[in-house]
């Protein structure tokens, strides 16, 4: 009775035993099966992605930079600016960097840079537009129609195509009577322009009329100016005072002075 005991106690931890072995053995068969499937499909996905970076490593390469907008700026003077370089990744490339760059040039007013896969830099931009030649200290310097220095012009003359801008701060005072000009430049062609003391303006036109500006309201005087120039009474006409306008204006015609 007591040999039967142990052997069915025996056998019951013997089925114990093997009920919770087999599971795990069982278990470590088919997750050796599969992590040897799993390390041959991982493999394949390396050799995979290897082989498509290699066959795309060269589309990553900057081959074409692409120039839009310059008139004075030629494709090699934008590149210098920029930084950009053919070759590079593309991936990489800082595009508000070589925006940065570009824009640090007085010379250009606005730039756009864009990333087009899969191996081009498309570069926009617009330049600054001269308005006059600011001559201060004999040295020429081309400005905007806000009095922003965009180069020095080397050849020290003017020319033609730029009102002449003369006087400490003239560049600064421009853009304050920039409209009048702009809407002078409708009937009259002017030549240069003086800041006087930094407070006014004297005018000179293609047609050697000296026109001097009040420091108060310029562009109504200058509207005056050009209704005189245009009223055939007072002849050829060499100056006009508006510096009391609008209570007085004074001509000189030839070699008569009239009194308005």
């Amino acid at each position: 009775m007591h040999k039967l005991y142990h052997w069915k106690k025996n056998n019951k931890l013997s089925r114990s035993f093997f009920i919770k072995v087999v599971p795990i053995i069982t278990c470590c068969l088919f997750l050796f099966f599969w992590l040897e499937k799993l390390i041959i499909i991982n493999n394949y996905i390396q050799l995979e992605l290897s082989q498509v970076f290699n066959d795309y490593s060269f589309y990553q390469k900057l081959s074409i930079i692409e120039v839009n907008g310059n008139k004075n700026l030629s494709e090699q003077d934008i590149l210098a600016i920029s930084g950009l370089h053919l070759n590079e990744n593309l991936l990489t490339i800082n595009l508000d960097k070589i925006k940065f760059n570009i824009m640090q040039d007085n010379r250009i007013k606005l730039a756009e840079v864009q990333r087009i896969w899969p191996n081009k830099i498309v570069v926009r931009i617009k330049e600054e537009e001269p308005f006059a030649v600011w001559v201060h200290d004999k040295r020429f310097f081309l400005i905007n129609e806000l009095g922003k220095i965009i180069y020095e012009e080397k050849e020290r003359k003017l020319s033609n195509r730029y009102i002449a801008i003369f006087g400490e701060h003239a560049n600064i005072e421009l853009r304050n009577i920039y409209p009048s000009f702009v809407s002078a430049s409708e009937h009259i062609k002017i030549r240069s322009a003086a800041l006087i003391s930094g407070r006014r303006w004297n005018i000179y036109t293609s047609t050697n009329v000296l026109i001097l500006l009040p420091e108060y309201d310029p562009g109504k005087a200058l509207k005056k100016a050009i209704e005189v120039l245009e009223c055939k009474k007072y002849g050829a006409i060499k100056k006009i005072d508006l510096r009391l306008f609008p209570e007085k204006i004074f001509l000189q015609a030839s070699s008569l002075d009239h009194n308005l």
